[in-house]
């Protein structure tokens, strides 16, 4: 009767530790509130067709300096990079860059947080992500406005040789789809 008691204990334990990794390779259920772009970029955000794919996540920080640098992720989609020129900083700042993809049934969503938050750049910055859409599609590009607790369109940029840039001039998070 004891053994048979400790299989099922040994047998529980491990369908508890089982149901955890699936909750945390799962996660809640709770969907990213950044904005997906529904074709229009007039700035209405839709979050249907958002896949419930595992979103990959990397994030490098960098001491850059006022001869400029560049900060690389590697995404899902390629390689993306946020390059800061010449004299757009007054002096040295460790530069944070995270980004989060995730596969949507449209194509791609990405967020990118950078930091220090608010930084403000003398000449802008610019952000290029590696996506595999046709040349000419439109992309658009949002960042958030704590102030109002809105997402803001930038602008809208068209993929070339699946390669799309932004102008990056202060630190926010952003979104890109």
């Amino acid at each position: 009767m004891k053994r048979l008691k400790k299989t099922f204990l040994l047998y529980g334990l491990g369908l508890l530790v089982a149901a955890g990794a699936v909750g945390l390779l799962t996660g809640c259920g709770d969907l990213p509130t950044a904005p997906l772009n529904t074709g229009d970029d007039g700035g209405k955000f839709s979050n249907a067709g958002r896949l419930a794919a595992f979103p990959l996540e990397e994030e490098v920080e960098k001491l850059v300096g006022i001869l400029g640098g560049t900060l690389d992720v590697a995404l899902g989609s390629g390689p993306s990079n946020l390059t800061i020129p010449a004299d757009a900083l007054n002096g040295p700042v460790i530069i944070t860059m995270s980004a989060e993809q995730t596969k949507t049934s449209g194509g791609y969503y990405t967020e990118f947080d950078f930091g220090p938050d608010g930084l403000v750049f003398n000449k802008p910055s610019s952000l290029s992500l590696t996506l595999p859409y046709p040349d000419g599609k439109m992309v658009a590009c949002y960042w958030y406005n704590p102030s109002t607790g809105k997402w803001d369109w930038q602008e809208s940029q068209p993929v070339k040789n699946n390669k799309v840039v932004f102008s990056i001039r202060h630190f926010s998070k952003y979104g890109i789809s």
